[in-house]
């Protein structure tokens, strides 16, 4: 009865956005975006990007993009001077009355060719991706519906360059450019997740509802965002704004291996205001691959989520003022399998509770016409609870653990205080930024040092944008901090961006990268009958140095748009942070500075459009250092692993709806390694390898009523991939192999967004 009600509520709202008139838009100016050329006269351009210059308020400044139609909706009235540009055309400028004119038509000269997102990571303003001088790699909503996207592991199992990792209790991490997660800044509209795991943050937790696009930037990004930013960083930009004075929205998502979620949200505008509710629950039930029967111990473990945020925008004039707020809930149960004996039958069980919640005011004012101010300022709590109980399966009544270690709780808190003042000229030569960053971290636990410790990190960072030629950008920048825990490098960088022979892009950057040595890794106390591993408050900051280069073509034959890409890179890490025995007698380990890393590679990849097709086809190869490389024997000093990817997508728009079909496919090859294995009291050298193996998923995706319905099915895992191999290679240990999980099998789905 209560899925029926449930079902009935859906269709009454989806015959409730049939019936009802469409909702008055605000007036505005429209600005209709056309080429004109040869063979491509008056056509009109999606994804023009348009900067508007307010004449009556000059401190106002405005972007857009053109839709399918090659047009956008400029809402506030006024004089106004416009620039449109578009990649391979003759930017144009014009200035319009909004007072006595309703259309401003804009023609542009040239050869138009593919042009990708607009993007902020990173960047003085927001501009194109083809105009950042980072090379930015941006995931949009329209690829987070179509793939059925509920958290980041599920939208980044499918990148190049990107290796996920499962860990059945602590979650989902991941590697880039053959770096590990805990060099990889997760950031949500630029504010810095905190609570990582042995290390690194679960991808799992990172819920996508109420996310716009995902921008990624591979290669070090410390002079902008500090440690551990050495690997990259992931953006995570969230929606804000609306069309319309209100709107009011649903999702509903299910999945056949026990996924059901839902999610609303709510947007309001009125004037210079602006609010935003958005919250939901996810339950994911539990899981074990190969296996139908009821059993209480599962290989993936139930996990119940919920989450909520709370927006509110206030901009007028110069000013925009943004507090916002968010809240997160997890509870993962681990569930003993029983112990059953004449005298009791009983089980051992653990919750694993995770909250996350934060606060934080954003301010931005425009100081001049080229010279605006962003202020940030924030503060993250993070608190992981491990609870443990003796279930009686008799009675079925639950009684704490009393056993030491059973019980803890751990929790870390963040202030962020961060500014920027960022000269934005279009006309000028010469930009800067200059900027404060002030962190103020602390952690609390049993397994930490006096059960609290602090550390504090001040930094400021600059850096400068320079145009010497037409389509040659230089910016050199700068970072210097004092940490009270350890000594923080002074980290340079310096990035160059060159558009030649109309289709072609050059970046390439050298940068110097460092990853902070954690409070855990300072502080960690954790010493019983079976463990003796303690901080190390001599530790240094790991330190990089990195060389990448993208080079880009991009052009338009007839039907099709075409880019092709190639993108090496290089890293070289001193002071690696890694827990070794240092007191054999007491079996004492301590995390100290022992090791170099290297990693190296590259990434080619091709992105086609031809009529109702869009490909997307690459292959990525990455190189690691081999830590047990010995120059005298015949093991390798660099352990090679391969990536491949296949993207399609077909689309065709309908009267009233469009729909998608998309394929995403990507092949994991194998990772080969090498451990030390004792053998009748003797180490030897023993070769390693985890198995490849091949991700694909199918959907189809409907858009109806003026996407005021989305509605989103398919199926998962196509090749049924659970557990792959990892342990020896070869020879006599082959039976040593262990299983590592990857994923849940073939599964099938359905979502449903609603929107009034």
């Amino acid at each position: 009865m209560g899925k029926g009600r449930v079902f009935l509520f859906i269709l009454v709202l989806a015959a409730f956005v049939m019936l009802c008139p469409r909702l008055a838009w605000a007036q505005y100016l429209k600005i209709v975006v056309n080429s004109e050329s040869e063979k491509l006269k008056e056509v009109p351009l999606e994804g023009a990007y348009i900067i508007c210059f307010s004449l009556d308020e000059p401190l106002i400044n405005t972007f857009l993009l053109t839709d399918i139609r090659g047009i956008a909706k400029l809402p506030r009235k006024g004089r106004w001077k416009i620039r449109v540009e578009y990649l391979g055309l003759e930017p144009k400028l014009d200035t319009t009355d909004f007072k006595t004119q309703d259309t401003l038509h804009i023609t542009l000269q040239g050869k138009p060719i593919l042009l990708g997102d607009v993007v902020i990571t990173g960047q003085y303003r927001i501009t194109s991706q083809e105009h950042a001088t980072y090379k930015v790699k941006v995931i949009n909503q329209e690829r987070i519906i179509q793939q059925g996207a509920i958290n980041l592991s599920d939208i980044l199992a499918n990148e190049l360059n990107i290796r996920l990792r499962q860990d059945m209790m602590l979650g989902t991490s991941l590697t880039i450019q053959g770096l590990s997660g805990q060099n990889i800044k997760i950031l949500i509209d630029g504010v810095p997740l905190i609570g990582r795991l042995n290390g690194d943050i679960d991808l799992t937790q990172i819920n996508l509802n109420n996310i716009e696009k995902i921008e990624i930037i591979e290669g070090p990004m410390s002079v902008i965002y500090g440690t551990d930013a050495m690997g990259g960083v992931i953006n995570l930009i969230t929606k804000k704004g609306i069309a319309q004075k209100i709107q009011l929205g649903a999702n509903a998502y299910y999945e056949s291996i026990g996924k059901y979620n839902f999610d609303f949200n709510l947007r309001w505008r009125q004037n210079e205001h602006f609010w935003q509710i958005t919250g939901g629950r996810n339950f994911i039930q539990g899981f074990t691959p190969g296996t139908r029967k009821t059993t209480r111990a599962h290989l993936w473990k139930p996990r119940e989520q919920y989450f909520t945020t709370i927006d509110y925008i206030f901009q007028k004039n110069k000013i925009k003022l943004r507090p916002f707020g968010n809240f997160f809930r997890e509870i993962l149960f681990n569930c003993g399998e029983p112990v059953i004996t004449t005298r009791f039958a009983r089980a051992k069980d653990e919750h694993f509770i995770t909250h996350r919640v934060g606060a934080g005011l954003e301010i931005s004012y425009q100081l001049h016409k080229n010279l605006s101010l962003h202020l940030l300022n924030n503060y993250n709590w993070f608190e992981r609870e491990r609870q443990t109980w003796i279930k009686n399966l008799v009675t079925l009544e639950s009684a704490p653990s009393q056993n030491p270690g059973d019980n803890a709780i751990d929790a870390f808190n963040a202030f962020l205080f961060r500014g920027t003042l960022t000269s934005t000229s279009l006309e000028k030569k010469l930009n800067y930024q200059l900027g404060y960053d002030i962190n103020l971290e602390s952690a609390r636990g049993l397994r930490i040092e006096n059960t609290l410790q602090y550390i504090y990190d001040f930094a400021i960072f600059t850096s400068t944008e320079y145009e010497p030629i037409r389509n040659l950008i230089l910016r050199p920048a700068l970072r210097a901090a004092y940490n009270t825990q350890y000594g923080a490098p002074i980290v340079p960088s310096f990035n160059i961006k060159y558009s030649f022979a109309q289709n072609w892009q050059l970046r390439a950057a050298w940068a110097q990268g460092f990853r902070a040595p954690s409070l855990k890794e300072l502080f960690f106390f954790f010493v019983d009958v079976n463990h003796n591993i303690r901080g190390n408050r001599q530790l240094e900051a790991e330190k990089g140095n990195n060389f990448n280069a993208s080079l880009i073509y991009q052009s338009r034959f007839q039907n099709w748009n075409l880019q092709f890409e190639w993108a090496p890179f290089y890293n070289s890490i001193t002071n690696l942070i890694q827990l070794a025995i240092v007191d054999p007698s007491t079996q004492l380990y301590q995390y100290v500075n022992i090791a170099k890393y290297t990693t190296y590679g590259s990434t080619l990849s091709t992105k086609m459009e031809w009529k109702n097709w869009n490909w997307e086809l690459g292959f990525n190869h990455t190189a690691r250092l081999n830590m047990l490389h010995d120059p005298n024997s015949n093991i390798p000093q660099f352990l090679d692993s391969y990536e491949f990817r296949f993207l399609p997508t077909w689309h065709q728009s309908f009267s009233k709806w469009q729909l998608f079909v998309s394929l995403f496919y990507k092949y994991n090859g194998p990772i080969p390694g090498f451990t030390i294995q004792n053998e009748n009291n003797q180490e030897k050298i023993i070769q390693t390898q985890i198995q490849g193996y091949h991700l694909c998923d199918f959907s189809l995706s409907t858009q109806l009523f003026q996407n005021k319905l989305i509605l989103t099915t398919g199926v998962k895992n196509l090749f049924n991939v659970t557990n792959i191999q990892a342990g020896f290679a070869s020879g006599a240990h082959t039976a040593a192999n262990s299983l590592m999980p990857v994923a849940q099998g073939t599964s099938y789905f359905i979502s449903l967004k609603l929107s009034l």
